[in-house]
């Protein structure tokens, strides 16, 4: 954590868990300098940048697939009630970068892509459960009647969702 002291962008990835959270941020924080934003990944953007030390630099940066897997090519940016707009113009720098694209969400469970996107998974999954369709018949009509490039069943079945945390999928 020391080595992190003059960093200008600290990116917090550690596990969808707030007890985990909590002691990354009671380690990170005192070693950051105060006059630099912070860049967070979190469940609940202000509840999590509360015990960052520091709300108004910190801002929640969603990304999908397996990090580091290069098909990301998608960041939410959400940011909290107290992040100032240098700490949001930083992230968007950092971002860009990455030549990633960025779209903005408000600070809501699951964001944009999962709030809507576990809505469909449950659906698929009730839609087999009924007994509509077969699990290839479901993945194959949403493939090709609503334009997917996979179908949600499959996309279930794939790592991307491995690791959404259960508050997350409660949500939807």
């Amino acid at each position: 954590m020391a080595d992190l002291a003059g960093a200008d962008l600290v990116i917090e990835a550690g596990t969808e868990d707030e007890t985990v959270k909590h002691k990354i941020y009671a380690q990170l924080c005192p070693q950051l300098n105060p006059d630099h934003p912070g860049d967070e990944h979190v469940i609940d953007l202000d509840h999590t940048a509360g015990f960052a030390d520091r709300p108004a630099g910190t801002l929640h940066g969603h990304t999908f697939h397996e990090s580091g897997s290069g098909d990301e090519k998608l960041v939410e940016l959400v940011r909290g009630i107290d992040t100032e707009d240098q700490t949001l113009e930083v992230g968007k720098n950092y971002v860009k970068q990455l030549d990633k694209t960025i779209t903005l969400s408000e600070d809501f469970p699951a964001c944009i892509v999962n709030r809507i996107l576990l809505r469909i998974i449950n659906d698929a999954i009730y839609t087999l459960y009924k007994g509509v369709g077969t699990v290839g018949a479901i993945d194959t009509a949403m493939k090709l009647g609503a334009n997917h490039p996979m179908g949600p069943l499959q996309l279930a079945d794939s790592n991307r969702f491995r690791h959404v945390p259960v508050d997350h999928a409660g949500a939807a």
